[in-house]
């Protein structure tokens, strides 16, 4: 049997459809917002942030905590995360994205010391929302040291997001 271009684009459309799982997942929302008082550091960790977007791990959205009112909270001593948390709190609830306030210092190297912060009293996870993070590593990589990079950054997003869940909100 003979096949023109359009049949043979057709059978090839099909074989793809139908070997798709029927079970894939939709990522994730996150509505990341992005402090440092190191620009580059702020600019790699968004870049970071994009890349494990476009490799499935979660769908950005916009947050609902606008960078200049989280950035406010960067001007005390010790008191930036429960000032973050307030004002997570203090915004409407999503039930599909949580806002997530993340706070990224350079460290040793080309590695980052982020702490993911959400509308909780605290941290939900202390050991998986303040890490250290490479993200040349985790962009470029070798196999098993960029899936641990993954890991840990995505870990520390959805710890934080997680602290909504039970949240009386104001």
């Amino acid at each position: 049997m003979k096949m023109d271009k359009t049949g043979l684009a057709a059978a090839a459309l099909l074989a793809g459809l139908i070997t798709q799982p029927a079970s894939a997942s939709i990522p994730p929302l996150i509505a990341p917002v992005v402090l440092s008082s190191d620009k580059s550091a702020a600019a790699i960790t968004h870049a970071y942030l994009e890349f494990l977007t476009r490799n499935g791990h979660f769908v950005i959205v916009d947050a609902p905590l606008a960078g200049w009112e989280a950035a406010a909270c960067l001007g005390g001593k010790g008191m930036a995360t429960s000032c973050l948390r307030q004002k997570i709190r203090e915004k409407p609830v999503d039930k599909q994205a949580q806002p997530v306030a993340l706070l990224v210092a350079r460290a040793e190297g080309d590695s980052y010391r982020w702490t993911c912060v959400g509308a909780g009293e605290q941290a939900g996870d202390i050991a998986r929302q303040s890490i250290l993070i490479d993200p040349k590593e985790g962009m470029f990589g070798d196999g098993p040291a960029r899936a641990d990079m993954h890991k840990k950054a995505v870990g520390c997003l959805f710890s934080a997001a997680a602290e909504a869940e039970g949240v009386i909100r104001q």
